[in-house]
């Protein structure tokens, strides 16, 4: 005698569907993150002019002694965003004198040798990679004071902020 199928009828004529057995496959799989280390920057030397002549420009290079240096360290060889915000202007209490003809560098050491130009822009991400988790960015510029440019010290800031782009 089957009662297979007719228990499956019966079933059915009360509405239960009988389904069936069905043996399911599981998989899995792990998830995980490394989290990079914090990006740390710190400025090493200012770009100082030292005496100028009004009426004489003075150009420091970005090689020179006396040029500004930040150093950035951070995560093995990511791509950073740096942001340089470069004054345009020194000022002396009320007085003002031009600067700017910015030429930066960057490497991957603290010397001058083998370095890349850094095309940049105040206030405009400029993009490069660290290498090694380091990079050391060297800054020249050129001042330009009037012929009759008030005598003191003239002061301004270059700020530079740096971020990963996740790349």
């Amino acid at each position: 005698m089957r009662t297979g199928g007719s228990l499956c009828r019966w079933f059915a004529a009360l509405g239960i569907v009988v389904a069936p057995e069905v043996h399911a496959q599981v998989a899995s799989s792990t998830v995980t993150a490394t989290v990079g280390v914090a990006m740390a920057i710190s400025g090493t030397a200012d770009l100082a002019f030292g005496t100028v002549i009004p009426g004489i420009a003075k150009t420091i290079t970005w090689d020179a002694a006396t040029s500004g240096r930040l150093s950035i360290a951070g995560n093995g060889n990511a791509q950073i965003a740096m942001t340089f915000l470069l004054p345009s202007v020194l000022t002396s209490g009320v007085s003002s004198m031009l600067i700017g003809n910015y030429d930066v560098h960057v490497n991957q050491n603290a010397g001058t040798n083998n370095t890349d130009v850094l095309t940049v822009t105040s206030g405009v991400p400029a993009l490069s990679n660290l290498r090694g988790g380091k990079m050391f960015v060297f800054i020249g510029g050129r001042v330009d004071p009037a012929g009759t440019q008030p005598g003191g010290t003239y002061t301004g800031t270059i700020t530079l902020a740096v971020a990963y782009t996740g790349l």
